[in-house]
Order: C-alpha cells, then sequence, then structure tokens
C-alpha cells in the first residue's frame, strides 16, 4: 500500500477560557519530498499547531507528535513535545517503517522541528551545526547570554535561502520580539568542524532510533570534551583551543582574546 504524502489528525480541544469545545486538525505526517505545500507550511507557518476558539478568540498551544520524512535527503525528524505523549510518539514511528539508513532525530518544539530539518536539508551531518552553535554561544559574554539565550540561537537558511547548502547562525533577541543578529557559518569552520569533532562523533552511539541532537545535547558533549581535554595540556586541548579561535574569527569575524560579541545585526 503506497504512503500517504501527509496526514492529519483532529484533536479535541477545550478551551481554557470559556470552555467551548472544538476541533484541531493538525499535521501528524509529512513526507517532504512528496508534499511541497505541507513541507512549506512546517518551514513557515509559526502557527502550525496553535488553535483559536471561534467562540472568544483565545489562541491555544496544541501538544502533538509529528514525523517530517524527507526522501530526497534521507532523514526523519519527530516532534516529540513531551514524555506525556511518548505513548503516541511510539505509535507514530511504529506506524511508519524507519528508512534503512535514514538519519532520525526529535524534536520538542515546532521551532526545533523546523531547525532540525533546516540542517538536515543539507549534505552536512546536523551534529556538526549543533556543536558550533554551542561552541560560538560560549564566546558570548555572560550579559549578552542573557540577551540571546541558547535555546532562542538556532540554525536557518542563507541569504539566498533553500537554493544553497548555505546555512547562518541566529541569535534571537530575548528582549525584542522578532529580532536579533545572524552569520554566515563559512565553509572553512564547518570542514574544521568536522576534522576535530567527527573522532568524537563516530565513537558516540546512539541509543534510541530517534534522538535529541540540539543545543543542549552538544553544550553537554562540549563540556565533556573541554573537561577531558584539560587533563591533557598538550594535543587535543591546543587543537580545540585552535578551533574556539577559529570560531571567533570565522563566525564573529573577532580575534579571539577573550570574549566575542555580536556585530551584524538582523
Amino acid at each position: 500500500m503506497k504512503e500517504a504524502s501527509s496526514c492529519k489528525e483532529q484533536i479535541e480541544v477545550t478551551c481554557p477560557i470559556c470552555r467551548e469545545k472544538g476541533m484541531f486538525s493538525g499535521v501528524s505526517f509529512c513526507n517532504g519530498s512528496r508534499d511541497r505545500a505541507m513541507r512549506k507550511r512546517i518551514l513557515y507557518d509559526e502557527n502550525l499547531f496553535f488553535y483559536t476558539c471561534p467562540q472568544c478568540a483565545e489562541t491555544i498551544r496544541v501538544d502533538m507528535t509529528g514525523l517530517y520524512c524527507d526522501d530526497d535527503h534521507r532523514f526523519m525528524v519527530c516532534l516529540h513535545p513531551s514524555e506525556q505523549l511518548q505513548t503516541q510518539y511510539e505509535a507514530l514511528v511504529a506506524a511508519k517503517e524507519i528508512r534503512k539508513n535514514y538519519r532520525c532525530r526529535s524534536a520538542r518544539t515546532w521551532g526545533e522541528w523546523r531547525e532540525k530539518i533546516v540542517e538536515m536539508e543539507t549534505s552536512r551531518d546536523d551534529r556538526w551545526y549543533e556543536v558550533l552553535k554551542a561552541g560560538a554561544y560560549r564566546l558570548l559574554k555572560p550579559e549578552l547570554r542573557r540577551q540571546y539565550p541558547l535555546a532562542m540561537c538556532h540554525i536557518d537558511y542563507g541569504a539566498e535561502g533553500e537554493r544553497t547548502e548555505q546555512r547562518n547562525l541566529v541569535f534571537l533577541d530575548a528582549t525584542k520580539a522578532g529580532e536579533g543578529v545572524s552569520y554566515v557559518i563559512s565553509e572553512r569552520i564547518l570542514q574544521q568542524t568536522k576534522d576535530i569533532f567527527s573522532p568524537i562523533l563516530q565513537q558516540i552511539q546512539t541509543v534510541k532510533p530517534f534522538s535529541f541532537i540540539d543545543a543542549e545535547w552538544a553544550d553537554a558533549l562540549l563540556t565533556e570534551v573541554l573537561r577531558a581535554a584539560a587533563k591533557q595540556p598538550h594535543g587535543y586541548a591546543e587543537l580545540l583551543g585552535y578551533w574556539i579561535q577559529c570560531v571567533g574569527a570565522e563566525i564573529f569575524h573577532y580575534h579571539v582574546r577573550g570574549e566575542a560579541e555580536p556585530v551584524e545585526k538582523l
């Protein structure tokens, strides 16, 4: 039986304000290689998982699981918002065949779901982007980390959009909705990240077919790598120091003596 290009699920929603009940129609599966219109909605519709009450116009976020598949780039990403939806998540994954040799990831929010798709539509390992993001974030001064939280830092399309594999590193401003700073990720720093971290990444065995490979994961990885490198005064520690300098120079165009500041406004 041929697999549908996309599927929707009807969920009953009770408005927390007026208690009016209604039905929310949310995407539960999309093969972006076949359904380009739904792919576009997933990538650009920030209200994809919001329901508006017809009685009082209250806007409600609806938590649900969803599975995105890309046969062109051979990956799958599951939206898995909470442990409360574990049963639905397991049923959704079980209902869809996990393609052989596909990269499989999970995301907790629409933003993370979108970001993972943006990363994995390239020929690069999405883990390089996450490690690079975590490394660049560590160069920010403490006050800038408060202004640009790691959770609001993400990978996005470059200036030419979806037409190329160029990706940018974006820091959203927690104090100003919709504003932030953006930096081009150069081929050089991606290659350096690959060369330095690939030996470590190759040793990491994922327990589940769908793992959370995100900023939190990368930050924890960097912490462990730096701790281990600190015990070795030569060799890998020096290599990591060189990588940090390159991140400052290639991302922020800043010679790393201390810490870096965002300089390019959107």
